[in-house]
């Protein structure tokens, strides 16, 4: 007597595995492959936003493994590639993390003359972000180029330019100093 089995064979398929996370800064423009994010993963899973607060528009592009940070609003968005082996295999998937970080603010304050009742004047404004993970930068003649507030006596565009340490986004404002038509020319 003898006897016949058949045996399928099924392949184990894997979602792999992300970076930590991808981090970008707001108004960052970019349109993240998200493919190409992963590593050690089966083809021909489907990928899918998972976030709490979605992107706008669905990021354009998910389905297709495409992520637009254009215009997209500072937060964490997270998208999942799942893939599906045929039985008795499980059902894989992986998440990646994409946060957009918030820009800082750069206020170098209104524009200002220099009088002969002014012969300084301060630069700065009141809105710009506080705090130590902040970095201050001014451009030209000024009393202080690393502080918030700074002054100087000289004429010109001024440029305030703030990083945050923590995600390197950036911003920059101009101030512009002129002098008064009442100070004595240099003869």
């Amino acid at each position: 007597i003898s006897s016949k089995q058949n045996f399928k064979i099924v392949q184990n398929l894997t979602a792999g595995i992300t970076p930590n996370e991808i981090s970008l800064c707001q108004n960052q423009s970019q349109l993240i492959n998200l493919n190409g994010q992963l590593s050690g993963s089966s083809p021909g899973g489907v990928w899918k936003e998972v976030s709490v607060i979605p992107s706008k528009n669905n990021a354009q592009n998910i389905l297709n493994g495409l992520f637009n940070t254009q215009n997209q609003a500072p937060g964490t968005y997270l998208v999942e590639y799942t893939v599906s082996p045929e039985s008795p295999c499980q059902e894989s998937s992986v998440i990646l993390k994409i946060n957009i970080n918030p820009n800082p603010i750069a206020d170098a304050g209104p524009d200002k003359t220099i009088t002969c009742s002014s012969p300084i004047v301060d630069l700065g404004g009141l809105n710009s972000s506080v705090g130590t993970e902040f970095i201050y930068n001014w451009s030209g003649s000024v009393g202080s180029n690393s502080s918030l507030i700074t002054n100087t006596s000289v004429p010109g565009t001024y440029q305030l330019i703030i990083t945050n340490t923590i995600t390197s986004c950036t911003a920059s404002d101009n101030v512009i100093v002129e002098f008064a038509n009442d100070l004595p020319l240099p003869s």
